[in-house]
């Protein structure tokens, strides 16, 4: 439906805008631009709307240039929607969304019957609202009046450019619903600017996540979720985000980073009295394989309570009774396959390591649960 062709955009003094940007919106998608205020969102609106000229490449809809399209056509093709709904205030509800239609010159009746189908369409009585001005709107009318401004010629594209941003928390999610109640009906290609990511992922078919004019990863909300492709989109998106299921969910996720360890020369005594120190009854037996300033240590075995007393009855070392037979995960390792390899293995103390084999963490009993609970608010507590 909406494509970008190697887009370069320089404003004054060779500022780069848009880097190179290539993308397709499909058609009937609800495509949503994420990035941080002066990531170049607006700027790709205002381009698919004529507002803003390419310095280099070319946008086309439907396979054709949009610069091809006479002004007419392009209002039946296009509407844009702004922050601030972008009504006049000098004219009425019915004045405002009439005015696509003024422009063609279509007659008034036909301009009136339409204005009551598309206050309809977002939840407005025509009789409630036709004489009304802006100014005695609620900042959420303001904002469906003004999508109900924007389907009046009925394009097939409606842009729509941070409209949550003057609405206060209530207002946005009963926007949100309305949104994707609507798209059900009209099956409209939408493209969504916001800097709000867990809007971006409420409302979104597709997300592009765009940073310093350049889409950095674009996919569906649970492929960002779970394939986030660098660190900016992970910071972008929250590490800690809960709307992560299990199989989005990787070892890092759920580890303790606070890992209790002992050295294997170590004996009994010196482990129960870490032990209750660090409020655990876990330790990882570490040897240091680095003498740098900031030392990894490579884990050789577990101990617990089962150890401890082996190694009270046999005035043994750490070395002498640990666990060896261990397994350890990386931190990219998925959450399924840790919670498998507890299973097959019956180990359920699991260390995981960094790409150099140091230790970072350990995932436990309770570091499992604590994950699930908090992506399963709703869970039965038990006591």
């Amino acid at each position: 439906m909406i494509e970008f062709k190697n887009i370069y955009k320089y404003f004054d003094n060779n500022i780069r805008v848009l880097n190179n940007l290539n993308l397709i919106i499909k058609e009937e998608e609800i495509f949503v631009l994420a990035g941080e205020q002066g990531s170049g969102k607006t700027t790709i609106l205002k381009m698919i709307n004529r507002l803003i000229k390419p310095s280099s490449g070319e946008i086309l809809i439907s396979s054709r240039n949009i610069a091809e399209f006479d002004k007419a056509e392009f209002r039946e093709k296009v509407s844009y929607i702004s922050s601030d709904s972008g009504l006049f205030p000098h004219l009425t509800v019915a004045q405002n969304i009439g005015i696509p239609l003024c422009l063609d010159d279509v007659e008034k009746e036909d301009r009136d019957k339409r204005t009551i189908d598309v206050l309809k369409l977002v939840g407005l009585k025509y009789e409630d609202y036709e004489k009304k001005y802006p100014e005695e709107l609620s900042d959420n009318d303001k904002q469906k009046v003004g999508f109900a401004r924007a389907l009046t010629p009925d394009p097939d594209i409606i842009l729509m450019d941070e409209p949550y941003l003057m609405l206060d928390v209530d207002s946005k999610k009963r926007f949100s619903w309305d949104l994707l109640n609507m798209q059900d009906m009209i099956k409209k290609t939408i493209v969504f600017a916001t800097d709000d990511i867990d809007e971006a992922i409420k409302i979104g078919d597709r997300i592009g996540i765009i940073k310093e004019g350049e889409i950095i990863q674009c996919g569906s909300p649970q492929e960002i979720l779970k394939h986030p492709n660098n660190e900016y989109v992970e910071y972008y998106v929250g590490k800690n985000r809960l709307l992560k299921s299990a199989d989005m969910l990787y070892a890092k996720d759920i580890m303790n980073k606070q890992v209790a360890t002992i050295n294997p020369a170590r004996n009994s005594a010196q482990a129960t009295q870490i032990m209750r120190s660090c409020s655990t009854n876990v330790l990882i037996v570490v040897e240091n394989y680095d003498e740098s300033e900031n030392p990894h240590f490579s884990p050789i075995g577990i101990i617990g309570p089962k150890q401890i007393k082996k190694a009270l009855n046999y005035d043994a070392n750490i070395g002498e009774i640990m666990r060896r037979d261990i397994r350890t995960v990386k931190e990219d390792t998925p959450l399924n396959d840790v919670l498998e390899l507890r299973e097959k293995f019956h180990q359920y103390n699991i260390p995981v390591l960094d790409n150099d084999m140091g230790l970072k963490g350990i995932i436990t009993e309770r570091s499992i649960l604590n994950v699930l609970t908090a992506q399963s608010p709703d869970i039965e507590e038990v006591r």
